[in-house]
């Protein structure tokens, strides 16, 4: 007797040799249908091209500094707002006599000394920063990315003035300017960050000689122009 058993039919060879045409009709449909979905979807989705920079930020006017012409504890108020002519802040000494200190220009109280705090001659006790100052940032990118930055552009400046506490948050900007000189392989490119109304009261802020990163938005692209290129 045979070890195997062959079933010779015609129903089932013709089975084999000519699939259903319904079947072949609706997998192929599926498919299609399939990757016109991807496709779809791929083109739907959008999300910024970012071109990352390091660059180096500066105040357009100087900040004010206000300084401890003596020892003692500091006592001030929760303004945030600076006017000339109005105590910022208080130094009272070892004889309990109370020292006025003021600002020479209006503007915001980017940082002050904590009430209570005891410092000494020659601490800073608050900067001030003038009204409606600016941050200005210069950067450098490789010469690739010369097309892609240009007059207007967002730029978002990444905060990081507390060594070790990680992001402080961001500013944002646009480019003012773009170099037409190329050096060593890199042009440069230029901005700035309007300041008008920041209450960040009690917060060191980002001063002259300011060095960090930043993200320039060049455009929105689709997940499938990612894709093919």
């Amino acid at each position: 007797m045979d070890k195997y058993t062959y079933l010779n039919s015609s129903e089932i060879t013709e089975i084999i040799g000519d699939p259903p045409k319904r079947l072949v009709v609706y997998g192929t449909s599926m498919v299609l249908f399939t990757i016109s979905l991807i496709i779809g979807v791929t083109s739907l989705i959008q999300y910024p091209d970012m071109i990352k920079s390091n660059v180096f930020v500066s105040l357009e006017k100087n900040a004010s500094y206000i300084i401890a012409n003596q020892p003692g504890l500091c006592t001030h108020g929760t303004d945030s707002i600076a006017l000339t002519g109005k105590a910022v802040s208080e130094i009272h000494d070892d004889s309990n006599q109370s020292i006025p200190l003021y600002t020479r220009q209006n503007g915001t109280l980017y940082y002050i000394k904590s009430s209570g705090d005891r410092v000494a001659k020659g601490d800073t006790i608050a900067v001030v920063v003038p009204d409606k100052n600016s941050y200005t940032f210069k950067g450098t990118l490789n010469l690739a990315n010369f097309d892609k930055v240009r007059v207007g552009m967002p730029v978002k400046i990444n905060l990081k003035y507390n060594t070790g506490k990680g992001n402080n948050g961001t500013l944002n900007g646009q480019v003012t300017q773009v170099s037409q000189i190329v050096t060593e392989n890199h042009f440069a490119f230029s901005g700035h960050i309007q300041l008008n109304k920041l209450n960040s009261f009690n917060k060191m802020p980002i001063l002259n000689g300011y060095a960090t990163t930043a993200e320039l938005t060049n455009k929105h692209i689709t997940l499938l122009n990612k894709l093919l290129n």
